[in-house]
């Protein structure tokens, strides 16, 4: 009978608080709550709630304790009253009613450096509420991995809600009297979902593929670099810049200018207007097409491209008709047309797959298709991920922009990386690039830094990719010979003293100008110029000036050059 009694009295005693429970206060019944917070980014928060309420008796009070910060409060028909910690909102009813009562108010709290913000839904009214709705906008858009729900300071899973851009929507069924809802979104909060794990998985792995083709098919044969006073006889400054970089570039025709006018084909003279005239000094007699093929297209009297001409320059046909058609001497009239179209067909001439195949290997050239492909897989993925995952879809061709900006970038810096060449245009103009581009892509990184993390991860592999593509494909044998003997003469260039210079000069006084057009395809023109006037070289009998200085000769040149860079601003 004891045991009995003992269970009678644990079950009475397990029961008391259910019966407190059913206890509640059954005056009224929240039929549903319902509160929009929007949030600044000076963690400003303005509430709005409203309550629907059905009252069971008359002169029923319901209350709700805010903030007692809060300002700005706004309640239909009732009133606040305030305590030394709270203030409390009244809501009385006169008759059994059905009814829906808003407020508003603002609160404004402290700012955080971990950029969180966070939203209490406290039941503060004296009964349970029921059927909960909440939307919260927030100051920037977010992903639900910066977003937490606690329930009592207990984290739960199970609430239902949708994100649109930078507002949540959600309901919770029921909140017990004292319960609190927390709803925390952090910003700083890093989290890696599948798109943001493929785009730095095959940033990594296509630079790893890159780098094995470049070591299989990139990679130069080693070689020693000797001091080298001149340059291989036969090797023009097309075939050395074209050994050095794999392709020529319009500039690149100027220096064959200086260089056959220093061989005497042509006298260059510059009047006291800055305006030019090429004179054609005797007939070509060398051996080289490309060099015939530059003078006939630059003299000759016909400005329309003659296809056979070409066939005869590739097939290194001596004599040809067109000789017989060539100006003695071009002015200010058509010298701009005459040097375009003259550096137009040497340097396509130039950059054929029959002269390349002479230097670099052909099955290494093929390979630079992958590691474009990879640049492009690469761009593509880093820049597109924040658009997927927040189901903007249509504003994929902004990640088209975005890629092209970024690559754009990287070429010019890949391109510029010889710092001895001073290029402060070129330089501004990435880092303002760089500047617009983060400016725009900064709203989508905000959702989730990890972009930031991804996106600088492509980057470096894009600019790994293309010093790789910068260095591909790989000389032959032949080619790096002629490559070694090139680096031979930059060394000793930039290290030969004053006496071995000597030596050269009173063997050869012409010495420093033979290399000048080498110099402007090296990069290294300044130093033979500081050299000319070091050892007060006499004026070329080739480049006439007014008032002939070293200086004067230096500025003439860019001028000449920049006829060249016009044109491509024209294009």
């Amino acid at each position: 009978m004891k045991r009995i009694k003992y269970i009678i009295i644990t079950i009475i005693f397990l029961l008391i608080p259910q019966i407190f429970v059913s206890a509640k206060n059954n005056d009224y019944e929240v039929d549903s709550y319902n509160i929009e917070v929007n949030i600044d980014s000076n963690y400003n928060y303005k509430y709005n709630e409203s309550i629907n309420l059905i009252f069971n008796k008359s002169n029923v009070i319901v209350t709700n304790n805010i903030p007692y910060k809060s300002t700005n409060i706004d309640v239909n028909s009732n009133y606040v009253v305030e305590t030394n910690k709270d203030k409390l909102i009244k809501i009385s009813s006169k008759n059994n009613s059905h009814d829906s009562y808003t407020y508003k108010y603002e609160l404004q709290k402290e700012k955080n450096k971990k950029d969180i913000y966070i939203v209490d839904i406290t039941n503060n009214f004296n009964n349970e509420l029921n059927n909960i709705n909440f939307i919260i906008n927030f100051p920037q858009s977010f992903n639900k991995n910066n977003l937490e729900f606690y329930l009592n300071n207990k984290k739960i899973n199970n609430l239902t809600y949708e994100i649109k851009d930078k507002e949540i929507i959600g309901n919770i069924s029921n909140l017990k009297e004292e319960d609190t809802l927390t709803i925390v979104v952090n910003y700083d909060k890093l989290y890696l979902n599948s798109l943001t794990i493929i785009s730095i998985i095959t940033s990594l792995v296509l630079s790893l593929i890159s780098y094995i083709l470049w070591r299989i098919y990139g990679k130069d044969i080693k070689y020693t670099i000797k001091k080298e006073k001149n340059i291989p006889s036969h090797l023009s400054p097309l075939d050395v810049s074209l050994i050095e970089n794999g392709s020529l570039k319009n500039e690149d025709a100027i220096p064959l200018l200086l260089y056959l006018a220093n061989k005497g084909y042509l006298k260059i003279i510059e009047d006291k207007n800055n305006e030019f005239t090429i004179i054609r000094e005797k007939e070509y007699d060398g051996p080289n097409y490309k060099e015939a093929s530059f003078i006939r297209a630059l003299f000759r009297q016909n400005m329309s491209v003659n296809i056979s001409e070409y066939i005869n320059a590739l097939t290194e046909k001596s004599k040809s008709p067109y000789q017989k058609k060539l100006d003695k001497k071009i002015t200010k009239d058509n010298l701009k047309e005459r040097i375009v179209r003259a550096i137009k067909n040497v340097i396509s001439i130039s950059n054929s797959n029959e002269e390349k195949n002479k230097y670099f290997e052909i099955k290494s050239s093929k390979k630079k298709t992958y590691l474009l492909f990879s640049i492009t897989i690469i761009l593509v993925l880093v820049t597109s991920i924040p658009f997927i995952e927040i189901n903007k879809l249509y504003l994929l061709p902004i990640s088209v922009l975005f890629s092209s900006i970024s690559l754009f970038i990287l070429i010019n810096l890949v391109e510029t990386v010889d710092l001895t060449k001073k290029n402060n245009k070129i330089f501004l103009l990435i880092i303002f690039a760089i500047i617009t581009l983060l400016v725009l892509l900064l709203p989508s990184f905000r959702r989730n830094k990890v972009y930031f993390i991804a996106f600088l991860i492509g980057i470096m592999s894009v600019t790994f990719i293309l010093f790789l593509y910068k260095y591909m494909p790989r000389r032959t044998i032949h080619g790096t010979k002629l490559y070694s003997k090139i680096e031979g003469l930059k060394l000793f260039i930039n290290e030969t003293n004053k006496k071995e210079l000597t030596s050269i000069l009173e063997d050869n006084p012409n010495y420093l100008y033979d290399l000048l057009p080498y110099a402007y395809i090296l990069n290294i023109e300044d130093i033979i110029f500081t050299k000319l006037k070091e050892f007060n070289v006499n004026s070329p009998s080739w480049y006439k000036l007014e008032d002939f200085t070293y200086r004067k000769l230096f500025n003439s040149i860019n001028r000449l050059r920049n006829i060249v860079n016009q044109k491509d601003k024209d294009e």
